[in-house]
């Protein structure tokens, strides 16, 4: 037996009984246990505010939205991150191989000679100058 809510009369399950002058039909219930007026349907947050299942599923639906929306942005950063780390290090590499041809044209004995007779007024030294210790 079922009874409505605000005190109406007790009929069985699934027999019609009148309320405001409206036929009201009660539903079967498998359980065939007695339910007051105090319903408690729908879902509990936080322990005190109680949502039905439409907007359980929205607030569930809203979260999973903001995590998407804050990882695509976090991959979006990232990407950006990324992006100039690459150009420093194409820029890096450009100036390693800069400092290498330079580095072989300053070491090269062509170079060097030149330099020091430039310079340091250095000569090639004639044949009587040449000392070989033994």
């Amino acid at each position: 037996m079922r009874t409505e809510r605000g005190g109406g009369a007790m009929t069985p399950a699934g027999q019609a009984e009148v309320v405001s002058g409206v036929a009201a039909i009660r539903p079967e219930t498998d359980t065939g246990s007695q339910v007051t007026g105090n319903r408690s349907t729908g879902l509990r947050l936080f322990g005190w505010l109680r949502v039905g299942p439409a907007v359980a599923a929205a607030l569930v639906l809203l979260g999973c939205g903001l995590v998407h929306v804050w990882v695509r942005l976090q991959v979006t950063g990232l990407g950006y991150g990324l992006s100039t780390i690459r150009e420093i290090v194409a820029r890096l590499e450009q100036e390693q191989r800069e400092l290498e041809v330079e580095l072989a044209m300053l070491t090269a004995p062509q170079h060097l000679a030149e330099e020091a007779r430039r310079r340091l007024d250095m000569r090639e030294p004639k044949a009587g100058e040449v000392v070989v210790i033994r």
